[in-house]
């Protein structure tokens, strides 16, 4: 998954199915930085499907540092949405600790999900 944090930053956030989150600029630069190692939270899936799905900044990131992640959980097998919080400054880090649980959904089987997120033309989740 891709996606741009809406700042002033030009970085994309690059996120990757196991835990791992890094800031790339898409620029002649390549720099690539850690924006968040979620990989303690995603030991338990371990099925091809399962995993991180989404991710999706704040429309008013600017002002509120806030970001939503989709992703799957075990024991029980579910789907979480959840917020989290990012450091201030030209180069946001995600804090792990902020992370807030918004919504759980059971899923009885490992399948794919979908678990693309997204914000609207409206400004909603």
């Amino acid at each position: 998954m891709l996606a741009t944090v809406p700042d002033k930053s030009g970085e994309q956030i690059i996120a990757v199915q196991r835990g791992e989150f890094c800031a790339v600029r898409l620029d002649d630069s390549f720099r690539c930085r850690p924006f968040l190692d979620f990989r303690d939270k995603m030991k338990g899936s371990v099925l091809f499907e399962e995993g991180v799905h989404g991710i999706a900044f704040d429309p008013r990131f600017a002002e509120n540092r806030l970001f939503y992640l989709s992703y799957s959980q075990n024991e029980p097998r579910r789907t979480v949405i959840s917020e989290m919080r990012c450091t201030a400054g030209g180069q946001p880090m995600a804090i792990p600790n902020t992370e807030r649980i918004l919504l759980e959904i059971p899923q009885p089987l490992a399948h794919h999900r979908g678990g693309h997120i997204a914000f609207g033309p409206e400004g909603h989740l």
